[in-house]
């Protein structure tokens, strides 16, 4: 009967310490990069190619326009994903837009908000582009959770960039 109270225990100060780290480190950020062998105007454009998304965005399963356009701050678009046969909903808000340059947006929905900040900068080999993301899980659970899971957030991310590279190079 005492090891099972202290197993109780060891398993309280575990759960505990797992929210502890939610608390503590909640909020995801990460960044990823990218050299794609084209010009800054075709990679912007493929970039915000609605048709185009199936091919590069990790998950993707259809986007549909709420409000607005691309180009638009404030415009609203709701993004379905399948991961796992789960099927999320995120609402994207664009946040800042400055052609061939940069580009925020928020993906938003009852788990997360993903804050996504793109740069697009012509070099000498083509286009550079660099994502930032910022990541916060809703509730202490979800961003205890999040933080044992940077690490494929952000291997998604770059794989979504390397399928992008690879889209835009093909055409």
């Amino acid at each position: 009967m005492k090891a099972l109270k202290y197993f109780s225990y060891f398993i309280l100060i575990l759960f505990i310490l797992f929210i502890i780290t939610g608390f503590v480190f909640g909020d995801i950020k990460y960044s990823s990069q990218i050299t794609i062998n084209q010009p800054v105007e075709n990679v912007w454009n493929i970039f915000l190619d609605d048709s185009q998304q199936e091919h590069w965005v990790h998950n993707f399963e259809s986007i549909k326009t709420i409000e607005g356009s691309n180009e638009v701050p404030g415009s609203k678009f709701q993004l379905t994903v399948v991961d796992g046969g789960e099927e999320y909903v995120l609402i994207k808000t664009v946040k800042t837009v400055k052609r061939y340059e940069f580009y925020a947006f928020q993906y938003d929905n009852n788990v997360l908000t993903n804050n996504q900040e793109f740069l697009f900068k012509a070099t000498p080999e083509g286009t550079q582009i660099v994502a930032n993301e910022h990541i916060t899980g809703k509730g202490m659970l979800m961003k205890s959770i999040f933080v044992f899971m940077k690490g494929m957030f952000k291997s998604e991310s770059q794989k979504s960039l390397d399928r992008l590279k690879i889209l835009i190079e093909q055409k």
